[in-house]
Formats: C-alpha cells, structure tokens, sequence
C-alpha cells in the first residue's frame, strides 16, 4: 500500500500544483471538474454523480489521501487497515471541501462582481482567441478590470487588442465575439 499513498500523492500534487500555476481556479479557480473543464457539473444538477466524477475531487483526494497515507504509515507506523480508512477519509473530506467551496464561489468574480454584469459588455483582448484556442479579456465593470479566460465560436481568429463582446460567462470563462461596434468601423 506504500506505493498507492505514494502514487497518489505524487499524481494529485503535480496536477493541483499544475493547476494552481496555472491559475485555474477560475471556476471558480482552482481545479477543474470533469463536466465541461470548468467546475461546472454536466451531469444536471448537483449531487453525488457530479462530485463523484469531479477532477476537483480526486485531485484532493489523491494528493491527501496519499500525503496522508505516507505519514501514517512512515513517520508514524500505523498499521495497515487503519491508514488506509484514514488516508480515505482526509482525502476524501479535502476533495469534498474543495468541491464545496469551489461551487459555491461559482457566479462571483473577485468575490464583488458577478458574472451575469459581465454578459453584454464589450472588453479587449489580452491573447488573441480562436475556435481551438482560448485566450485572454479583459472586462471594465464598476471602474474594476476583471481578466477572464475566453473562448469564441467566432469562424475567424480574434487577435489580441480587438474589441470584442460577451455573450456568455460559464464558470467563469467568457464566450466572445467580435464586438459589432468594432466591425462597423472597420467597414
């Protein structure tokens, strides 16, 4: 069981660790689940169906689980049946805790601005964003600047510094276009 704690903390902090560099919180930050790559749950409503197949959780439980089980068991010697509920246990309970407080955080950004005041607003592009890529937009709301991962289903490529338009914000990533405002003058 010594190899499974160390597998699992190993695999469970690179991918948080990974996650937190990245700066994916941004479902709310930091992790992401499985449903749609963004926190959100694709399985409908909440419940045990989204937690069990959230990547939030296994993360946190295999990092916790894992780091847990290699204390107990070398720094402590508890025996086997023991460590293994206990490991369980942690990671299970951080994962749930993740995942808790990871939803709950979900339609706020920057915990003043909600992502419903976003929908509408035209922002410009810090990365340049297509189809196939994600990129960078940067949104003025209430004299604050929110950057938001973004997404387009815009046929055509949007380079960094256009001016582009909101149309949805999920899980705190914004789908954009280019802002009609923008291809008016350039007609």
């Amino acid at each position: 069981m010594l190899y499974v704690y160390l597998f699992g903390a190993i695999v469970g902090g690179v991918v948080l660790a990974a996650s937190l560099v990245a700066g994916h919180g941004h479902d709310g930050g930091a992790g992401h689940d499985a449903g749609d790559g963004h926190g959100g749950d694709h399985h409908g409503g909440g419940g045990a169906a989204a937690l069990l197949f959230s990547l939030r959780l296994w993360t946190y439980l295999l990092a916790f689980g894992g780091a847990t089980g290699l204390v107990l068991r070398l720094a402590l010697g508890t025996s086997e049946p023991l460590t293994a509920i206990l490991a369980a246990g942690v990671g299970a309970t951080a994962g749930g805790v993740a995942h808790t407080v990871m939803k709950r955080m979900t339609g706020q950004i920057g915990g003043t601005i909600r992502t419903d005041q976003l929908v509408g607003r035209t922002g410009r592009l810090l990365l340049p964003v297509g189809k196939t890529s994600s990129g960078t937009v940067r949104i003025l709301v209430a004299n604050q600047a929110v950057d938001l991962i973004a997404t387009t289903q815009d046929d055509a490529d949007l380079a960094a510094r256009d001016e582009v338009l909101v149309v949805e914000v999920k899980d705190g990533t914004a789908v954009v276009t280019r802002s009609p405002l923008a291809e008016k003058e350039n007609r």
